[in-house]
């Protein structure tokens, strides 16, 4: 995905990272810096995708990187896959005074005497 040449695709770009907020650790700061250039460059104008369309823009090099991470958050995010009836599911659980959380995982080949330390790991990109 090129650099938003114009603000209306700075405005695209940051709505889908938006959209993933909840799912992506973190891209709501890391994309913070990119929101604040498409607030100064929609400073006096409507905030429509039409009005943006016609506000060009240039990212400066700071800019630039956030623009990467947020791609990179974004490219590295687990997708979320309907498993197979056959598929060993595992519920990894945590609890403290605080809160608590739990993760739903399926593991391809499941080996009881291997080590979690020792097993390869990968997202899924179905």
């Amino acid at each position: 995905m090129p650099e938003p040449d114009i603000a209306a695709e700075l405005q695209q770009f940051l709505c889908a990272a938006g959209w993933m907020r909840n799912s992506v650790v973190n891209v709501g700061r890391v994309a913070a810096p990119l929101q604040e250039r498409l607030q100064k460059a929609l400073a006096g104008s409507k905030r429509t995708k039409r009005a943006a369309a016609r506000i060009p823009i240039s990212l400066a090099d700071a800019e630039r990187t956030c623009f990467s991470q947020v791609k990179q958050l974004l490219s590295n995010s687990a997708t979320l896959v309907i498993p197979d009836d056959s598929d060993d599911i595992c519920m990894l659980t945590d609890a403290s005074d605080l809160g608590w959380s739990f993760i739903l995982t399926v593991v391809l080949d499941w080996i009881p005497r291997r080590t979690s330390r020792s097993r390869i790991t990968s997202l899924s990109t179905a």
